[in-house]
């Protein structure tokens, strides 16, 4: 369901912030744009398929979630409590 989030806006969003961090933390923007190469690569790899396991889904979450970290700092803050027995359950993608 996260993949609806990779439209136009959200790339353009994590872009700009990207080169904003490039002159005051080059260590934040590397890890976003790592991050956003991870969340690109998943939403490809997996783009044809109507299932995926919920780790799949948690590891796009996961890139997702560190990115809107690096743009709002403290201000968000995500807790995930995953029961290991559902992590190969399939979810629609």
């Amino acid at each position: 369901m996260l993949k609806t989030q990779l439209h136009p806006h959200f790339l353009f969003n994590t872009l700009n912030a990207i080169s904003t961090l490039i002159h005051s933390d080059v260590e934040v923007a590397d890890r976003m744009l790592a991050r956003l190469g991870n969340l690109l690569r998943i939403s490809l790899e997996y783009s044809d398929w109507h299932e995926v396991t919920l780790t799949k889904e948690l590891e796009f979450l996961q890139c997702y979630m560190e990115i809107e970290q690096a743009r709002f700092g403290p201000r968000l803050i995500l807790e995930t409590q995953v029961d290991p027995e559902v992590l190969n359950a399939r979810v629609r993608s």
